[in-house]
Parts: structure tokens; sequence; C-alpha cells
């Protein structure tokens, strides 16, 4: 289990490592982990889907090593457009997965509906 947490936090730190360099910002990796923890404690916050807080938080943060409040902002929009692409593709496979569902009961149904018919 601590396995998966530390692969998942090594893909964290490749992914928050691109969108930073995406926006041409050259950072080390003491930054970069800077950044992520950044991000967690403002998901720890108690503010729904933490708006507005990590922004600024990021802004504040990219603005501490010189790097620009704006691609905090920008680091932070970016961040939440991936999140929201995962959201999608998750919601696809559930509404893939729910439609077989469904076609199976009411196709059960409708063979049960049959035979009371028959007999």
């Amino acid at each position: 289990m601590i396995l998966l947490a530390f692969i998942r936090r090594a893909f964290m730190l490749c992914g928050v490592w691109l969108i930073i360099t995406f926006l041409k910002v050259h950072v080390n990796v003491l930054q970069v982990l800077g950044f992520m923890a950044v991000t967690s404690v403002m998901y720890f916050l108690p503010v729904p889907g933490s708006l507005g807080i990590h922004e600024t938080a990021q802004a504040i943060f990219f603005n501490l090593f010189g790097l620009g409040g704006y691609n905090g902002i920008a680091f932070t929009l970016i961040l939440r457009t991936l999140q929201l692409i995962g959201v999608a593709a998750g919601l696809f496979f559930l509404l893939i997965f729910q439609i077989k569902v469904w076609r199976k009961k009411f196709f059960s149904g409708l063979d049960k509906i049959g035979k009371k018919l028959v007999d």
C-alpha cells in the first residue's frame, strides 16, 4: 500500500514538473515538491474544491520563488483542467457500464414478461 502511495506521488511529481516546464518556468525538484505540498494543503482545507484558495496560494508561492504569480494561477488552472478531464473520463466509463447493466436488466425483464404471456 505504501508502495502504491509512493508511485502515485512520483507520478504527481512528474506531472507537476511537466506542467511547470510547459509554462517555460525553470524549477528544481525542491520547488516542485513545494508546489505539490501547497496543493495538498489547499485540498485539505474545508473549502469546497479549494476554489480560489488554491489559486491564491499557488500565486503567492510562485511569487516567493520569483516565478511570477500569473504562472501560479496558470499552473493551478491547468491542474484543474487535467482533473476535469479525468473526471469526465470516469463519468464516461461509468455511463457505459451503467448502460450495459440497464440493458441486461431490461432485456431480462422483457424475457420474463414474454414467458408469462406465452404461458
